[in-house]
């Protein structure tokens, strides 16, 4: 709610800002899962 509120008020400081937070927190949970596949691959291979 927070986030969706602050978009059209202030893009370029909070909005910025939350789109940077969402990505890196995207982009860790993609890295976690890829890590995640290459461990159950390797795991699976051996």
């Amino acid at each position: 709610m927070i986030a969706r509120r602050a978009i059209p008020k202030g893009y370029n400081v909070t909005g910025h800002c939350g789109v940077a937070v969402l990505q890196t927190l995207i982009f860790s949970r993609f890295v976690y899962l890829l890590l995640f596949l290459n461990r159950e691959k390797v795991v699976v291979h051996d």
